[in-house]
């Protein structure tokens, strides 16, 4: 028993720590809850209190849609039809129904709360989004999260080139994004040209 205590704390700390990446202070100097990173204006969050609930939803967010996407995904992507090859016809059906059950689980567990919630009259800019993450992680995180986003983009790109274009380019293309994020990032922080910020 008290190792599934022990399991389970593990997994509540972790669903929160990606939870908390949402939360920023931003230029000007307000408490802001932006889960769709620079895709769209973020929620000004009015007290401590509120964080806290927003925190614990979204942390049951994740870990609902995780156990509830996980298993599919990976089956869509275990299923081929020859040597790295992944059939299109069932992973990009799966990644979209995926897409669609995350939304509703997030709506579930955060639109009551994100209704009441004034949005920020401006969307974070990329640079904000690449500076947050220069607070949080240290040089040497973003040098291996940079380098590991590489290297599953160029895993996408033998994908494409033995088969599967339509699934190894979507992931190129993801991964290549998310490694200049991170690369740019530790520009940032080995400029500590970063604003520190209260409560990280």
């Amino acid at each position: 028993m008290a190792g599934w205590a022990w399991v389970w704390g593990d997994t509540v700390v972790f669903f929160t720590s990606i939870a908390e990446q949402a939360f920023r202070t931003d230029a000007a100097g307000r408490r802001v809850f932006a889960p769709s990173g620079p895709f769209a204006r973020p929620y000004l969050v009015p007290d401590p209190g509120t964080e806290a609930r927003l925190l614990r939803r979204m942390a049951w967010a994740y870990a609902v849609t995780f156990a509830l996407t996980t298993p599919p995904l990976a089956a869509a992507v275990v299923t081929a039809t020859a040597p790295a090859r992944v059939d299109p016809a069932i992973f990009f059906p799966v990644l979209v129904g995926g897409q669609l059950v995350t939304l509703l689980v997030n709506r579930v567990f955060l639109g009551r709360e994100l209704g009441r919630l004034p949005r920020a009259p401006d969307r974070l800019t990329w640079r904000e989004v690449a500076g947050d993450l220069a607070v949080r992680h240290p040089a040497p995180t973003l040098r291996r999260g940079s380098v590991g986003f590489g290297v599953i983009a160029l895993v996408g790109v033998y994908l494409a080139a033995t088969g599967s274009a339509g699934v190894g380019l979507a992931c190129a293309a993801l991964f290549a994004g998310l490694g200049v994020l991170w690369a740019y990032a530790l520009t940032l922080r080995l400029k500590d040209d970063v604003v520190e910020q209260d409560d990280l």
